[in-house]
């Protein structure tokens, strides 16, 4: 129920506080092109909400669907510093990012992966996630923004995920579509590597 002011797609925010048996609205983050460039985004999609070391909240947020369009679109940061109730106005984090994933380690140092074309890695220990260092290529990829292409031509399909060690290291898994079988045919294959 309720108007739709946005054609493409937006973020919710449910919380739950009964072990997921009923949720409640906590934000509504609606999608509006701010140029007429990015009027051709489908607006927001994959995204994921880490917890800073301040307190705060930082989400990160995929702008890019269909690939016959556009190799890329840009990877965008948003944060929260009342719980999740209002966010600022989403800016960008890079160049590009699907499926993000956050994590921030008891050492203060939060990381975010990303990527596709390619994997990226950042990492920041500025307590409010704003400051981050550059980013470091884990997975390189031909990027051709006029040609597409398919995802198996980009080296890796760039969905990953963080896990804490320990205080000071992640552990990492993501695809890599460039490791040899035993015929030294290239095939995707499900990498873990510590950072």
């Amino acid at each position: 129920t309720g108007k739709v002011d946005s054609l493409q797609m937006s973020n919710y925010l449910f919380k739950s506080t009964d072990n997921g048996h009923t949720w409640a609205l906590v934000a509504y983050l609606p999608y509006y092109p701010p140029s007429e460039k990015e009027a051709t985004w489908e607006g927001y999609n994959e995204n994921d909400i880490g917890f800073a070391p301040d307190g705060s909240l930082i989400r990160l947020i995929r702008t890019h669907v269909i690939y016959a369009k556009q190799a890329w679109e840009p990877m965008l940061i948003t944060r929260s510093v009342d719980g999740g109730k209002t966010w600022s106005e989403p800016e960008e984090f890079d160049f590009t990012g699907v499926w993000p994933a956050l994590l921030t380690l008891k050492c203060g140092v939060t990381l975010a992966t990303y990527g596709r074309p390619g994997l990226f890695l950042r990492a920041t220990a500025d307590p409010a996630c704003k400051a981050w260092e550059d980013p470091i290529e884990l997975i390189h990829s031909n990027r051709q923004p006029n040609k597409p292409g398919s995802v198996v031509n980009m080296a890796t399909c760039s969905y990953t995920d963080l896990i804490p060690i320990d205080d000071h290291t992640a552990g990492l898994a993501y695809s890599d579509f460039t490791i040899p079988d035993e015929n030294g045919i290239p095939r995707k294959t499900m990498m873990f590597r510590t950072i």
